[in-house]
């Protein structure tokens, strides 16, 4: 019994939250793994698409179809290596840089609708525990 309640209280977690980022994103404009891609580059300008996949444990193929999508709103440019002429790097434009100031923006109102009613220490502890998890399922090779 204990097995199939914490799976089913993570799994409908994961729904309801995915659900709800896709809402988000589609009201600025965005497909749901359109964000990271837009924050990834905000930190790291000039990646190339085997690196931006590395970073959020995408497939390639994910990663060159949503760079498309977004290469084709306006969202990102590519261009050419300096050094090596087969890669492209890739970078965010004014209006990806501003999509992401808006998703952001969301995304912490989100954050304070998801830990309404927890004060920082239930937070961290949740935070630390999720993380744990996490881990624990990584480091398994399952």
């Amino acid at each position: 019994m204990k097995y199939k309640k914490s799976s089913s209280i993570l799994g409908k977690l994961g729904k309801v939250r995915s659900g709800a980022l896709r809402s988000l994103s589609e009201s600025v404009g965005l497909h749901l793994a359109q964000p990271p891609i837009l924050s990834i580059l905000k930190d790291e300008p000039n990646l190339t698409l085997n690196e931006i996949a590395s970073r959020l444990s995408l497939t390639q193929a994910s990663v060159t179809m949503n760079l498309a999508r977004m290469e084709k709103a306006g969202l990102i440019y590519k261009s050419p290596d300096d050094t090596d002429g087969r890669k492209l790097r890739i970078n965010s434009t004014s209006l990806g840089a501003e999509r992401f100031m808006e998703i952001e923006k969301l995304l912490e109102d989100f954050d304070g609708v998801m830990f309404k009613g927890f004060n920082e220490e239930e937070k961290n502890a949740l935070l630390k525990s999720l993380t744990k998890i996490i881990d624990n399922i990584e480091y398994s090779h399952l």
